[in-house]
């Protein structure tokens, strides 16, 4: 048996359906003329959007994003990222809750710590993470000066939503004009934006920390089909059938470690029946503190750069045993285990090392399936030569996902007994001072829509 090289033979081009086309939407809030400026002090401080439903339109989650112009007060810079929302909730133009994120700049963070350092480089200027520009480049000095002219002048930042929906993990196209007897729209999504003490890093010349956001659009792409194709989808939907969207999401579950405290037992009571990962993140119990940059060192509580959604956990001074009577960082964390029933993940309690907390990196990057991917929080620094992990950005991570899979219920179940997931966390140190502990819940749903527009939320794949 013999072949030709396939360069020999050229295949022909396939024609696109020319039924299929596409169009992008600038959606504004309702609660907002055109010069409408929203601020977390005076008053109008939630975004709130209509998504219509549209004839024949499907929405693309792909090429949809959030987009507008923030400033600060003069001095004032934004925390990585720009995470000014602090609550996120998603409702169907019938008022069914679809979802609801408590602590969103948190989890955003979080999630952000895990995106490549490729992608951190290449898009800094539209989504507003300079942390791997300014930490990671080498011998060249960061300039403080700019990053605030940046922000004190104004600039447009794309932020990218972590709806289950709406956001960029929706792999399927959402039917809008499904939704046309539901109440006049698709979707309902209201934004409240954070605390600026939490979202804001400030310099001696600042008095107060402060930000405002304008020229706020939700940047909509909808895929739309002739009228014979839509018709044909709704009369299936009259026989009784329906469309099925998977979606994944995340529940705050909020704890607390009280000062002098070492060993504690973490109670989260979840019923979802695939719940499929836990991020946890240990910070401060009292968040009511401008984060200022010191002028010399460029740091906040030994962070480059650092902010209030800087995560504790971390060993700190490697140079110091835990066990040295002068070790004292704040939150490091020295073991912890997850337990459900009789199961425990991982099966042994995971141990940080006596000088780093790698350990815990370890398990984060692997329960992730991140292994050979590149990873912000598994790159060094090029500002002082530490890893990234152990500079504000560690969290406690685990999968209960069994195997990878589409639509397969491979994650926890735990709802089955009504048992809660509890967290075993011991200090390396009793906790100088009270300490919170957000436990971000990430499970999967399907929402199904059916005849009139009308929804069901169902726990897990269906």
């Amino acid at each position: 048996m013999s072949a030709l090289p396939k360069q020999l033979m050229s295949a022909p081009r396939v024609q696109g359906a020319k039924a299929v086309k596409s169009e992008d939407l600038r959606i504004h809030p309702v609660n907002a003329t055109g010069n409408t400026i929203f601020s977390f002090d005076e008053g109008n401080s939630t975004c709130s959007f209509m998504i219509p439903a549209l004839q024949g339109s499907f929405y693309n989650p792909a090429k949809s994003y959030l987009s507008f112009k923030i400033k600060t007060n003069s001095g004032v810079m934004m925390a990585a990222g720009c995470p000014i929302f602090r609550r996120m909730t998603l409702k169907t133009g019938n008022g069914q809750l679809i979802e609801s994120i408590d602590g969103y700049s948190a989890i955003q963070r979080a999630l952000s710590n895990f995106e490549s350092v490729g992608s951190k480089l290449a898009n800094a200027a539209r989504t507003g993470d300079f942390r791997a520009n300014t930490m990671m480049v080498g011998s060249q000095e960061p300039s403080l000066t700019t990053k605030k002219a940046i922000y004190e002048n104004g600039t447009t930042i794309q932020h990218e939503l972590l709806s289950g929906i709406l956001g960029k993990g929706q792999e399927f196209y959402v039917p809008l004009h499904l939704f046309n007897a539901s109440g006049g729209f698709a979707f309902n999504l209201e934004l409240e934006l954070e605390n600026p003490q939490v979202c804001c890093v400030k310099d001696t010349d600042a008095a107060v920390l402060g930000y405002s956001i304008s020229d706020v659009e939700f940047q909509m792409n909808v895929v739309k089909l002739d009228k014979s194709i839509t018709d044909k989808l709704d009369s299936e939907l009259y026989k009784n059938s329906k469309v099925s969207l998977p979606l994944s999401t995340y529940r705050l579950h909020q704890s607390y470690i009280p000062a002098n405290s070492q060993l504690v037992d973490l109670t989260l009571s979840e019923s979802a029946h695939d719940l499929e990962c836990v991020y946890s993140l240990i910070r401060r119990q009292n968040l009511n503190q401008d984060a200022r940059l010191d002028d010399t060192t460029k740091q906040w509580k030994g962070i480059p750069y650092g902010d209030q959604l800087n995560t504790l956990g971390w060993h700190g001074d490697r140079s110091k045993s835990k066990n040295d009577a002068s070790y004292n960082t704040l939150g490091a964390l020295d073991e912890y285990q997850f337990r459900y029933g009789t199961e425990q993940f991982p099966s042994r309690p995971a141990v940080m090392g006596d000088r780093d907390s790698t350990t815990g990196l370890l398990n984060a990057i692997h329960t992730l399936d991140m292994a050979h991917k590149d990873c912000f929080v598994g790159s060094l620094s090029g500002y002082n030569g530490y890893s990234n992990w152990e500079q504000g950005n560690f969290a406690i991570v685990q999968s209960f996902k069994r195997f990878r899979g589409d639509n397969i219920n491979a994650g926890l179940n735990s709802s089955s007994t009504g048992t809660p997931l509890e967290l075993m966390l011991k200090l390396k140190t009793p906790a100088s001072e009270a300490l919170r502990v957000e436990n971000y819940v990430k499970f999967n749903q399907t929402l199904h829509i059916m005849k009139g527009g009308q929804t069901s939320l169902i726990n897990g794949a269906a």
